[in-house]
């Protein structure tokens, strides 16, 4: 057992971070609950106090006092815990741990284990929407604190039950959940709240527990921090803990009532606390169980084996713990030091200053007792002298490996800029000096060699086309007539016409040929006056001068930065200079509203004498729900916004990136869905025909549906592209793109996280399932066999995603008038800070160009008798 590795501190001993600021925390608000005993009758309050979550109403009522101070130290006396669930910290050499046992012990909730804690099944019915309308809130997400206390000055009139789930709500979000007084709680589990029972018998115990690890693990003690949760229970577990610190300062209850939650009143703590915890020889190190139950169950927990062997040696007989065990470096450094400067006088009456280092862990409480040094048990001068060596040798060898590492990358980059010098010096000798010729002075001649004078001849040719090029060339920038000046001005007066060369030093090797002449010239390079070196500079400048002629007549004309713009109607310089026929992103779904139609909309609106109390059914209701962010759209509002596209694509279709697409209502994919099990169910023939299609499966195919701004196109053979609203869960809209060629459905989501895959691919397989089938039944020949399999899909991310929840539809919309238009999806415009201005902009131009006022009813002539 003498073997065990133990974690390290997270901080080292003296190097605590100290506390600038109280803790900030939002359980046992302040508001909610003396708001909620008042909403409530008596016995609806005592009936909460006795229910199995009761003990956090009782706990309200103590008036517990809290310690900031405290909580600050034991976090910062914490052990390094890879465990995501598992809280150990070191008083002196005693480790404790806050684990869910032991808040199992403090608080006596049910902490059982569940599969799906945080996103338990619960079935959405039409009274839980009904109370969530009730109470104000929005039904994809869970009350906030706020909203609670709101809805607790206007319960008076609800049922009974009701107000008890307004209880077990605020319970919920005031101690389990305990987040910031404006955030949202888990919709996924306030929903229990609709069966009183199975609420109050799932395992809050666990589910609080884990909402407080999660902040707490994520908190950095080194600046001002917040901790969401129920994080009192910390002050408890110190007390229970440290028996004998408990009793002095946490002003222990006579009796000791359980749960030990409801044993302690707490208190200011302005007593030394961190000298007096350190002080304690008695201590609690963890809940005992048997040691197959010492590790709580937890789904996606972390091994930490240094951890578990603490228990293991606590288990081991005779063990005890020594300072030897801890080192005293932690694995965090914090070194935020401050200096103060403090006069003092020689001998000889001189001022000088001496520098005091205060250590950053200094308190009042410290400061009182600077004079002595604290004792800490087990810690002795050499234990310390060897930590320090340790630290020391570890942190100079780190430096020697670093600077040698450092020493090594120098060398290699000298030996590199050596050998680009080498290379440029070459360079640079070969151009200065380049390919010399020299002529032999003959007495009674002036021939030239064949291979000088065919290099002269082509270097005239070369100069001729230059010359040519230069008169054709009238728009040539000033940066290439410099080039070639300079260049003309290097190369010597003789080098087109081979003139005889003075005091020529050659040495000429002459050798036979067949016909008797001369084959090779040695000529000596110093002694040559041509440059070909500029010769070969005048060649690369004529080749220059073509290349952007050439380019220059293929190149197209382009507007300057301030001309450009996404939208056609934004400029006039793209119809003065067109390249290309213009095809789609006519308009900009994004504008802002014109302020004139919504002001036409709102006093239309107001011809309504019951506008303002929004009655259910009435067009100013219909109008309030369109304008109103969060505010979830019917599928008459989905319908509203597809005729008005469907309007738009039908006067205006270039304004649009293809005439091969259609839009289709929100009853479409409605009547798919719904009709899909019979189509399962009905009986094919032989070949494969004659299932039950849904109703008006073939007006839809012919261009016939949806009746407003008829198409009249046939899919497949007019129609490549179908975009048309998807309901997924019955309460959240995504838009869906289906392409017939690429026999692949697109879906677009606001909302990545609230349905799985699976539940999107259930939503989708209708369509996926029964269009392929209704095309190769309408198709003929080898256009059959396109059809044969199930069109695939594909849940698309990347697209913009509605934090607020409610406003999918509004989404939904905008994904399909977007990529219609043939531009991408802006998360810019498109997000929830614009939604008001989206909303404005679509219930304005609805209004303005389809006059469609929302009490329009929706034709069903396809259902029969009995649907």
């Amino acid at each position: 057992m003498n073997k065990l590795d133990f974690p390290q501190r997270l901080y080292s001993v003296g190097h605590e971070p100290f506390l600038n600021k109280s803790i900030a925390y939002y359980s046992d608000d302040s508001k909610l609950f003396p708001a909620l005993k008042e909403a409530l009758e008596a016995d609806e309050w005592e009936e909460l106090k006795n229910s199995k979550v009761g003990v956090f109403l009782k706990f309200h009522e103590m008036k517990f006092g809290w310690t900031s101070r405290l909580v600050h130290y034991i976090l910062c006396f914490q052990l390094d815990c890879k465990k995501k669930f598992e809280l150990w910290s070191l008083v002196g050499v005693e480790p404790l741990r806050f684990s869910l046992h032991e808040f199992e012990e403090i608080t006596g909730l049910n902490c059982e284990y569940v599969k799906n804690l945080e996103n338990p099944l619960v079935e959405v019915t039409t009274d839980m929407k009904a109370f969530w309308a009730q109470m104000g809130v929005n039904f994809d997400r869970g009350p906030s604190i706020d909203e609670l206390t709101t809805a607790c000055q206007m319960c008076r009139t609800w049922s009974r039950d009701d107000r008890l789930r307004l209880g077990y709500l605020a319970i919920y979000a005031g101690f389990i959940e305990a987040a910031r007084t404006l955030s949202p709680t888990r919709a996924s589990l306030t929903r229990l709240v609709m069966d009183l029972d199975a609420f109050e018998d799932y395992p809050w115990g666990r589910v609080a527990f884990k909402f407080l690890m999660e902040s707490v693990k994520g908190v950095d003690l080194t600046k001002t921090y917040a901790i969401e949760g129920f994080v009192q229970v910390l002050q408890v577990w110190v007390y229970c803990c440290l028996p004998e610190f408990g009793a002095g300062f946490g002003h222990p209850i006579e009796g000791s009532p359980t749960p030990p939650l409801l044993s302690f009143l707490g208190g200011k703590g302005k007593g030394r606390l961190q000298e007096n915890m350190l002080k304690q020889t008695r201590t609690k190190n963890f809940t005992m169980k048997d040691y197959s139950e010492m590790f709580p169950r937890w789904d996606g927990e972390l091994e930490d084996e240094k951890v578990d062997n603490i228990v293991k040696a606590v288990f081991s007989s005779g063990w005890a713990w020594e300072q030897s065990h801890w080192p005293l470096v932690g694995t965090k450094l914090w070194t935020n030091v401050k200096v103060e400067i403090h006069p003092m006088k020689t001998e000889a009456g001189q001022m000088m200053r001496s520098l005091k280092t205060v250590p950053p862990s200094r308190t009042q409480s410290d400061a009182e007792s600077c004079k002595k040094a604290r004792e800490s048990p087990g810690l002795d001068v050499e234990t310390m002298k060897g930590e320090i060596v340790r630290w020391l040798t570890g942190l100079t060898s780190n430096m020697v490996e670093g600077l040698s590492r450092c020493e090594n990358t120098l060398k290699t980059q000298s030996r590199m800029i050596e050998g680009l010098t080498t290379q440029m010096g070459a360079v640079k000798k070969m151009v200065r000096e380049g390919w010399k010729e020299d002529h032999t002075k003959a007495d009674s001649s002036t021939d030239v060699p064949e291979a000088n004078k065919s290099d002269g001849d082509k270097a005239k040719k070369d100069s001729a086309e230059e010359s040519k090029g230069d008169e054709s060339d009238e728009s040539k920038g000033e940066g290439s007539r410099a080039e070639e000046s300079k260049a003309a001005e290097t190369a010597p007066k003789g080098m087109t016409t081979r003139a005889k060369a003075r005091d020529t030093q050659a040495t000429v090797s002459e050798s036979e040929n067949e016909n008797g002449g001369i084959s090779v010239v040695v000529v000596d390079k110093e002694q040559s006056r041509f440059d070909y070196g500029s010769v070969k500079k005048l060649k690369q400048v004529g080749k220059v001068r073509a290349a952007r002629i050439v380019a220059r007549a293929k190149r197209q004309r382009r507007l300057a930065a301030t001309q450009q713009s996404p939208f056609d109607g934004n400029s006039t310089a793209k119809v003065i200079i067109p390249n290309q026929p213009k095809q789609g992103q006519g308009y900009n779904p994004f504008a802002n509203f014109d302020r004139q139609k919504l002001s036409a909309l709102l006093d239309w609106v107001k011809l309504d004498p019951k506008w303002r109390q929004k009655v259910k059914g009435s067009s100013s209701h219909w109008f309030y729900i369109l304008l109103t962010p969060t505010k979830w759209l019917i599928d008459t509002h989905m319908d509203a916004g597809i005729n008005l596209l469907r309007l738009r694509y039908t006067k205006h279709p270039e304004w649009f990136r293809s005439d091969r697409f259609c839009m289709l209502d929100a009853l479409f994919t409605q009547m798919w869905t719904a009709k899909y099990s019979e189509f399962l169910a009905s009986p094919a023939n032989p070949d494969g025909s004659g299932k039950l299609l849904p109703p008006g499966a073939l007006d839809y195919y012919t261009g016939e549906e949806p009746a407003y701004s008829i198409s009249n196109k046939t899919w497949a053979l007019e129609i490549d592209d179908i975009y048309a609203p998807l309901l997924v869960k019955n309460d959240h809209w995504v838009a869906s793109w289906i392409s017939i060629p690429r026999r692949r459905i697109a879906i677009w989501d606001s909302d990545l996280a609230y349905a799985t895959d699976a539940e999107i691919a259930k939503a989708v397989k209708p369509i996926a399932h029964m269009l392929p089938y209704m095309l190769r039944m309408l198709s003929t020949g080898a256009e059959r066999e396109l059809y044969t399999v199930d069109f695939t899909h594909e849940h698309e991310s990347g697209v913009p995603q509605n934090k607020q929840s409610g406003d999918c539809g509004v989404y939904c919309l905008k994904y399909i008038e977007s990529h219609a238009l043939g531009m991408p999806f802006p998360p810019h415009e498109l997000c929830d800070k614009k939604i008001k201005t989206i909303r404005s902009q679509m219930a304005s131009e609805i209004f303005d160009e389809t006059r469609i006022s929302g009490t329009e009813k929706r034709d069903y002539k396809y259902l029969g008798l009995y649907d």
